[in-house]
């Protein structure tokens, strides 16, 4: 049985997903556009030792790429959870 707390706690999670989600996509389109490459290729490039020179600029980088994708997996999860009532108090 779902109640209001349950509902109001939800959108509040999920909406601090949407928060952080927003947060690190403008974060790593600033990097892109200064390096002139997507997120894609900069972890491609990472993986095969490329920017093997890589500073602490890089790293920040892999971190909000790698953040991103938690977030977006917690989103997902979040909204499977509500949607389909399998959390139940």
């Amino acid at each position: 049985m779902r109640t209001d707390e349950y509902e109001i706690s939800m959108y509040r999670e999920i909406d601090v997903c949407k928060r952080m989600i927003t947060g690190l996509k403008k974060n790593l389109a600033v990097m892109e556009k200064k390096h002139n490459k997507s997120n894609n290729v900069f972890m491609k490039d990472l993986e095969s030792g490329k920017d093997s020179d890589c500073k602490e600029e890089c790293l920040e980088w892999k971190g909000n790429y790698d953040a991103l994708k938690k977030w977006e997996e917690k989103l997902s999860q979040y909204e499977e959870l509500f949607g389909s009532g399998k959390i139940d108090s």
